[in-house]
């Protein structure tokens, strides 16, 4: 078959863009003779070029794609072509006006060792979550090594453990009570049995996972979260949703995976961190070791659950249905339970009406640690008191704080939940249950707080912020206070970006750094 030597040309040009980025670049060979080929490669999409004579091209692959692009008239330069990643195991070529799509360089996870595991560094993305008439999520995601190639075959169960959760945000107002009666917004899980059992994860099954072998997995959970006497909550597809799924595995091979997309069912639309009101980041800071290293274990859950957003699936308010073995659904212990001096026996489960450990109580309890002022018994198993925040325990804005889309609800939306978290002495009722006190401000029945401590009608400023500033007190063993140690502060000292009320804020500036003509450092500067 004759062809026009340029078309000859133009075709291998085009040939060689398609080998180099339709079907995967593998491995270098050794160096050869100039021309000669490498060692063959990892396995990619094998694509076959064919001219047509007629200034196109048909590119053919193994995986049944095929299409036909411009290859340029004899004469003319070869059509330029652009990839086009699609995040979903493909990329798209496309050649002047026409283009194929075919599947990226995938790995086989299941035939890599531990070490190998750890060094592809995996990571993964949703790509999509729908609620189809079945009331059976389904969720498809992306799974890339740390090269970006595609993780394919990673197994559905052990060693290997993929967790899944729906949850619903039920918003709360002064005037539309949400769960349990609460003016606030509340996480609660589709996952638990009914409306009045505790919820968790569920563990995905070889049924529900498929494998599309290009890196990308589509998961069909197996509750149906429409049947509301099956499910932890009714289904309200106009409400933001948060899908969480979990990736480990048995000894943590590789480092734990953890995802979290908020969305809204009914439009589709991704409101991630649009109701945050913590940083995540800021909870890394101090927990270094949340997340396992590879071949590690975390501090807790064997740090295979490290990101404070996934938290909700299990410590969100249904954690009040927890219930002594064989007795339905009664707590454990509760208000009930706990004597005239604060003290109680047991394993604590609601105390003033809130679930102890629901995340934002049980977060705010964690970090108030010794500071608690009703001890005995244990809450679920854990013991508060014995725990401890490393500064001051007013010092809200470490963790609610930019870039969290709500982080001044803290001192902008006071709550009795948030306050009793703390001050869990305080009572809001009008008979003072054993072991507590009154409220300063006397019996109140809502979360109405910034009637009285909202901005101050004298300053202007916010009466919850002044209350809540960090600043530590002078050491009494300082060398000022009469001590012997000269390496402790003096003074009162702030937290990073905390001002006292009626205090200022004194900074510096360096004018000039010289040395005199006896070589001594001088430096002019200024304090203001």
């Amino acid at each position: 078959m004759s062809q026009h030597p340029r078309r000859i040309t133009h075709t291998l040009q085009l040939l060689c863009i398609v080998a180099l980025v339709a079907c995967g670049k593998g491995a270098e060979g050794p160096k050869g003779a100039t021309g000669a080929p490498g060692a063959p490669g990892s396995n990619g999409t094998s694509c076959s070029a064919q001219s047509n004579n007629d200034g196109t091209v048909t590119i053919t692959c193994t995986d049944g794609t095929s299409g036909t692009v411009a290859a340029g008239a004899p004469g003319t330069p070869g059509a330029s072509c652009t990839v086009t990643n699609n995040g979903n195991g493909t990329r798209t070529i496309t050649c002047g006006t026409s283009g194929i799509t075919v599947s990226d360089t995938t790995v086989d996870f299941s035939l890599l060792t531990a070490a190998e595991q750890a060094d592809a560094n995996p990571s993964a993305v949703i790509t999509s979550v729908t609620i189809p008439a079945d009331g059976r999520p389904e969720v498809t995601l992306k799974v890339s090594d740390r090269k970006g190639n595609g993780l394919r075959k990673i197994p559905v169960t052990s060693p290997l453990n993929w967790r899944f959760a729906l949850l619903k945000l039920v918003p709360g107002s002064e005037t539309a009570l949400g769960v349990n009666g609460s003016s606030l917004d509340t996480w609660v899980s589709y996952m638990a049995a009914n409306a009045t059992s505790t919820a968790s994860t569920e563990t995905a099954t070889a049924a529900g996972m498929k494998d599309n072998n290009d890196g990308t997995y589509t998961y069909k959970f197996a509750k149906v979260i429409n049947n509301p006497a099956a499910a932890g909550t009714t289904y309200e597809a106009d409400k933001v949703h948060r899908l969480i799924v979990l990736l480990y595995a048995t000894g943590n091979p590789f480092a734990p995976i953890n995802m979290v997309k908020d969305f809204i069912p009914a439009t589709g639309a991704d409101v991630s961190g649009q109701n945050d009101k913590v940083d995540p980041a800021a909870c890394l800071q101090c927990h270094g070791k949340f997340r396992a290293s590879p071949g590690g274990v975390g501090e807790f859950h064997n740090g295979q659950r490290y990101d404070v957003q996934v938290c909700v699936a299990c410590h969100n308010d249904q954690r009040r249905f927890t219930a002594v073995p064989g007795t339905g659904t009664t707590p454990m212990a509760n208000d009930d339970s706990i004597a005239a001096d604060g003290t109680w026996t047991g394993n604590m489960a609601v105390l003033n009406g809130e679930a102890v450990i629901n995340l934002p109580v049980f977060i705010h309890k964690i970090h108030m640690g010794e500071d608690l002022k009703l001890t005995g018994g244990t809450y679920q198993a854990f013991q508060f008191p014995e725990v401890t925040f490393p500064q001051d325990v007013r010092n809200c804005t470490k963790c609610h704080r930019a870039p969290a889309a709500k982080a001044d609800n803290w001192m902008n939306k006071p709550s009795r939940r948030a306050c009793n978290s703390c001050h869990d002495n305080v009572s809001f009722e009008r008979t003072i249950p054993p072991g507590r006190v009154t409220h300063t401000g006397g019996a109140w029945g809502d979360d109405k707080c910034t009637v009285c401590h909202g901005a101050s009608m004298i300053d202007g400023t916010n009466e919850v912020a002044n209350w809540h500033v960090a600043v530590a007190s002078p050491d009494p063993n300082s060398t000022w206070a009469g001590g012997t140690n000269s390496n402790t502060n003096a003074a009162y000292l702030a937290a990073a970006n905390a001002l006292p009320k009626g205090a200022s804020r004194i900074t510096s500036v360096v004018k000039s750094v010289a040395r005199d003509s006896s070589k001594h450092p001088v430096i002019v500067f200024k304090l203001q």
